[in-house]
């Protein structure tokens, strides 16, 4: 049922518009628009397309509002509170688990930061910090830096449609994490109106005093479920004068684990990035990617590609190319980029092995985001290998079934694509069938066996359901903080949190496994739900 008319005029005052919808119909000129902004077009649409597996709907909403200002912000989402209506914030709404993508109930509004596109404080050479709002996309910001010889790190597949808020919401990781961290690394402070319409300046250039808790990090990485993040001061760096940057093929993850340890030895302060991607998703990436079969073609013999980069403070500092051959003299397949289009070129393939192992399954497939203790990576891979080779051992066999790894191993951020080939005879096979149980038990595995998490850089997004393997007391602990901020329960209901929108319908996730007779939002429903979600 979507929100009363007289809602929708309230509303899209409290932005400055007029409501121009049909009274009789409904229709409104203000309503969620998921078409792509300007940018690859190949990489926006396969973003912003995101479906989970069996093609379900992503949702909708009546009524899209696209506030300019702080202060209008913080009028919807006090009106909202008031009137129980869910809000989804969405930044570039680039986000690959439907953080950001209204629900299926079409009661709620989708609230954009797109028009809060301000740089707030100028750029000049040597500034350490940068106040932009939270509509600010980052590769604009980058260009804007750059110009004066400095650059944000923030830097993962979607910054050419990604938001500095949306960013700090998801705490967004990326490729160059293990120089300079995730984005909760790189913010200064944030300015955030929480659901009721207050305003809270957290952090900032002034460090923390040891008074308060820092509560910007409880913000940061919420994924839109505690309020609206609206300017973010962000860290900016010196762009380094040099870079290098190799593939090297390996025959197994040991070495990928060797060639990582090498690395950290002889750049302590200068390794910017180190990837990885197994062979099957390094072919199919570079097979999509303009002039990427001059890359694949000299790594083919390969079983894992570790992907580097190094930096130096130095123009043309030699020092840093010899110190690469020497940490590489005992790798036998060594692609060096010669110039920066070859870079460019390297981190392109890299960058398109989401899309790549996305075309190929048409979709069809199970997605994970895993995060295990760095040393754990490559027993993790084997795990969840052996296990779909025990169950399912035909359709590994004879390639219905493929299995994708690639990521950040630096920092333990492992992306697993399990997928049907769409190119492969399935013979009744349909992965939707599987689906249900291949989640369960890699997350299981994850989880249960190596401490890792099911959501390393993109939030859980609408996968709450990967919660279940979450220490109850944890999850009890995220839902009073939630209440607390946020009691009406509007703010991303089932995205990120298993908090429901309260004083409507029940929006819970898990409320279909309820036991007869009980009622969702109960303290006997939560016990129920606490206690569903401990390991199996």
């Amino acid at each position: 049922m979507r929100p009363e008319l007289h809602h929708f005029q309230e509303l899209v005052a409290r932005v400055g518009g007029v409501w121009k919808g049909d009274h009789a119909h409904g229709d409104t000129a203000f309503h969620y628009d998921p078409t792509p902004a300007p940018g690859t077009e190949f990489f926006e649409n396969h973003l912003r397309s995101y479906r989970p597996v069996g093609g379900r709907a992503a949702g909708s909403a009546h009524l899209l509002l696209l506030p300019k200002a702080t202060q209008e912000v913080k009028e919807v989402l006090a009106y909202c509170s008031a009137h129980h209506i869910p809000v989804f914030t969405q930044g570039g709404n680039t986000g690959l688990v439907g953080a950001s993508v209204p629900d299926g109930s079409a009661r709620g509004v989708v609230l954009s930061t797109r028009r809060m596109d301000r740089i707030l404080t100028p750029l000049r050479p040597g500034s350490a910090t940068v106040l932009v709002e939270a509509g600010v996309i980052i590769d604009q910001l980058n260009a804007a830096a750059q110009q004066l010889g400095l650059f944000c790190s923030i830097k993962h597949g979607g910054t050419g449609s990604a938001t500095a808020g949306g960013s700090a919401a998801t705490n967004a990781g990326g490729a160059n994490a293990v120089r300079y961290g995730v984005t909760r690394d790189q913010v200064v402070g944030i300015r955030v109106v929480t659901p009721l319409g207050e305003e809270l300046q957290l952090g900032g250039t002034l460090k923390d005093t040891a008074t308060l808790i820092d509560l910007k990090h409880l913000f940061i990485g919420s994924a839109g479920s505690l309020g609206v993040i609206t300017e973010v001061e962000l860290k900016l760096h010196p762009i380094p004068a040099s870079r290098e940057v190799a593939m090297v093929g390996l025959s197994d993850y040991a070495g990928v684990e060797h060639v990582l340890q090498r690395m950290r030895a002889a750049f302590p302060s200068a390794l910017e990035a180190f990837e990885f991607m197994d062979a099957d998703i390094f072919q199919a990436s570079a097979a999509i990617t303009e002039n990427g079969a001059s890359v694949s073609s000299e790594l083919q013999q390969a079983r894992f590609i570790a992907l580097l980069e190094v930096s130096s403070a130095l123009p043309d500092d030699a020092g840093i190319q010899d110190r690469l051959f020497d940490a590489l003299a005992d790798q036998d397949h060594v692609v060096m980029a010669l110039d920066r289009s070859q870079r460019d070129l390297f981190w392109r393939i890299r960058e398109h092995c989401n899309p790549a192992s996305k075309q190929l399954c048409n979709d069809r497939g199970v997605f994970f985001d895993n995060c295990v203790p760095v040393d754990q990576v490559g027993a993790s891979i084997q795990a969840i290998e052996h296990l779909l080779r025990t169950r399912l051992p035909a359709e590994m066999a004879d390639g219905r079934l493929r299995v994708f790894h690639f990521g950040h191993c630096a920092d333990g951020n492992v992306h697993t694509h399990v997928v049907q080939d769409a190119n492969v005879v399935a013979n009744d096979f349909d992965i939707r069938d599987h689906a249900p149980w291949i989640d369960d038990r890699i997350i299981e595995l994850v989880v249960g066996r190596f401490g890792g998490n099911p959501a390393a850089e993109h939030t859980i997004g609408e996968k709450t359901d990967r919660l279940r393997h979450t220490s109850p007391l944890l999850l009890g602990t995220v839902d009073a903080i939630k209440n607390v901020i946020d009691p009406a329960g509007i703010m991303n209901p089932g995205r990120g949190t298993l908090a429901k929108v309260r004083g409507t319908e029940d929006h819970h996730p898990a409320a279909a496994n309820l036991q007869p007779g009980v009622q969702p939002g109960t303290d006997e429903a939560k016990d129920q739900l606490a206690s569903s979600a401990s390991v199996s």
